[in-house]
């Protein structure tokens, strides 16, 4: 009996040292890939733990279909400088933005608009350094911007404070940023109101001036053409007229 258990023991014990190996095998290769996804986790590299500073993006970044030009400028006093003419949407061809930089000067931006978007092209042309061109069909003319440093079609159109400028004939529109609408009487008061005392300067007009533009009735005779069959002269609504269908109607 000893001799069939000591058998049987010694054909089992290859086979124990075989699963044995295997489980000892196994525990070391997930040992090791907790470890290695333990690193890719405190890695900088990785998207999940560490993920990517926000980066601040302009209105520009957001136009993925832009498309920008450069070209040197020159006026006519000799002075030097860059022009970026930027296309925010070529498929649409309706809004753009110009840069001018002047060297030794600050860089200034303008806000243009195509009115006709459909046959107008605008582009910079290497072999004209005072402005831009467009081309319409055939027909292709010269917008001048910078015959002088001071940028001189562009500036005063800004200063205008007009929603729209007109620019190069009508051909195109410098756009700026406005709040609102005020009439010219809106525009001193709001300049009174600025003053010391100016408050009161207002409401005094108001007092005067609140009937100076007030439309009264005339009143007529009785006897004389529209006056009222009473005679007592007052001011009467003529009868309403009535179509010839509806002479015998009743209500």
């Amino acid at each position: 009996m000893k001799k069939h258990c000591l058998r049987v023991n010694h054909e089992l014990l290859p086979f124990a040292l075989g699963i044995f190996v295997l489980t000892c095998t196994g525990l070391l290769l997930m040992a090791k890939s907790r470890e290695s996804s333990a690193e890719r986790m405190e890695s900088p590299e990785s998207g999940t733990a560490q993920p990517k500073p926000h980066v601040q993006m302009s209105i520009i970044d957001l136009q993925p279909f832009r498309q920008a030009s450069s070209n040197k400028i020159k006026s006519n006093t000799g002075n030097q400088g860059t022009a970026t003419f930027v296309n925010l949407n070529p498929a649409v061809n309706s809004w753009y933005l110009l840069e001018v930089d002047w060297q030794g000067s600050s860089k200034s931006s303008y806000h243009l608009e195509n009115p006709q978007p459909r046959s107008e092209k605008l582009f910079l042309d290497p072999k004209y350094p005072l402005g831009i061109e467009i081309s319409q069909g055939n027909a292709r003319y010269s917008c001048s911007f910078f015959e002088n440093k001071t940028n001189d079609a562009l500036d005063p159109a800004r200063n205008s404070q007009a929603p729209y400028a007109s620019l190069c004939d009508g051909r195109l529109f410098l756009r700026n940023p406005v709040k609102g609408h005020r009439t010219k009487l809106e525009l001193e008061a709001a300049f009174f109101r600025q003053v010391w005392g100016g408050e009161r300067v207002a409401v005094i007009f108001h007092h005067i001036l609140e009937d100076s533009h007030r439309e009264t009735a005339k009143l007529t005779d009785a006897g004389g053409p529209g006056g009222g069959a009473g005679g007592r002269g007052k001011v009467e609504d003529a009868p309403g007229r009535v179509g010839p269908r509806n002479v015998t109607a009743s209500l």
